[in-house]
């Protein structure tokens, strides 16, 4: 998939590292392969201007 793919969005303006973000641990390795293709995803914002690592830090559980 071109790197331009990978920054398609949806009607929410979300990115596939967005999606991938929010579906917890297991997804490390799926999101290092997208910013390996395109480095741009991390900073492309969605229509509420949220990135994709704000929306990883809301879902993640709290460690103490």
């Amino acid at each position: 998939m071109s790197a331009e793919a990978l920054a398609a969005r949806t009607s929410m303006g979300q990115t596939a590292l967005h999606f991938v973000a929010v579906s917890g641990d297991d997804s490390i390795e799926a999101a290092r392969a997208l910013v390996t293709r395109n480095p741009a995803l991390p900073q492309i914002t969605d229509s509420i201007g949220a990135t994709p690592h704000y929306w990883a830090c809301l879902v993640a559980p709290e460690t103490s």
